[in-house]
């Protein structure tokens, strides 16, 4: 029996092909746009006096009308599991001196199911994070939480964010072994004998609108201050700045002067004409 000619057997291969690829046509993805969210971390702690836990309540939220889904995203739209990154760090004051210790720990948790979302209606993840026991000497700690979630897609019904990386701005919690029993000023003019870790914590438990006013205070105070009273003080500034200027009184009462220029240089800037707040 003879051969078919070569071009038959082409067409023959060549309809096979074709016959194999007639499936479902692949979704087109839809087109990339830049898709504006609020992301915010909400700290909070179930234990009295210092933290030893703290609850992260994680929410990202569109601020463009409609329903969007968050999507962990891998290369080339390749679906994956989004990692979030978890990054701690946690500061303990003894109260009477200017140091402080502590430790930060970092780690990636499966982010889970993808969400939806929408105006009003933000998507909420919560993530437990325990910390070390503190020492019995602390008297205060802060704990500062950031995330960053990745790879990561923000899907709505006619655009995408195309998949990126998704930061977290860093969140704070305070938390104190006791409250403070009375006010910062009476304290400094009292003549009586006095705790110093009672100075240190009515110094900085408070709320912060009130912060501002007490680093006033207490560097107004520390050249009338001695022994574990100005220790307690210096304490209470590192608390409340973060600054390491240690036991020197003129370093302090100089920073204080350089922040307020800074700042009033920043608020004529802001009122001018041309400024943040003008037309």
């Amino acid at each position: 029996m003879a051969r078919p000619p070569l071009w038959t057997a082409c067409l023959l291969l060549f309809g096979f092909l074709g016959c194999a690829s007639t499936g479902e046509p692949e979704e087109e993805p839809l087109p990339v746009a830049v898709i504006e969210t609020f992301r915010e971390l909400r700290l909070s702690s179930p234990d009295e006096g210092l933290a030893r836990e703290v609850r992260v309540e994680m929410r990202v939220e569109p601020l463009e009308p409609g329903v969007y889904q968050l999507l962990g995203r891998g290369r080339r739209l390749k679906v994956d599991d989004a990692m979030l990154q978890v990054n701690v760090r946690w500061r303990d004051f003894v109260g009477l001196s200017p140091t402080s210790y502590g430790g930060r720990r970092s780690w990636p948790l499966e982010f889970g199911e993808d969400g939806l979302m929408e105006r009003g209606l933000p998507l909420v993840r919560e993530v437990p994070i325990e910390l070390d026991e503190p020492q019995e000497r602390v008297l205060a700690r802060q704990v500062t939480v950031s995330m960053r979630l990745h790879p990561v897609d923000v899907v709505g019904e006619e655009v995408r964010s195309g998949g990126a990386r998704m930061e977290f701005p860093p969140a704070r919690i305070d938390s104190y072994r006791r409250q403070p029993e009375g006010e910062l000023l009476p304290y400094l003019l009292s003549p009586e004998e006095r705790d110093p870790s009672e100075l240190f914590l009515r110094a900085v438990a408070v709320p912060e609108a009130k912060r501002e006013e007490h680093l006033e205070l207490l560097i107004g105070h520390l050249s009338k201050l001695d022994g574990a009273d100005r220790e307690a003080a210096f304490g209470a500034l590192h608390f409340l700045t973060g600054e390491t200027h240690g036991r020197q009184v003129y370093a302090w009462e100089t920073w204080l002067t350089l922040r307020k220029r800074a700042q009033g240089r920043a608020e004529a800037e802001t009122a001018a004409p041309g400024g943040s707040d003008g037309p």
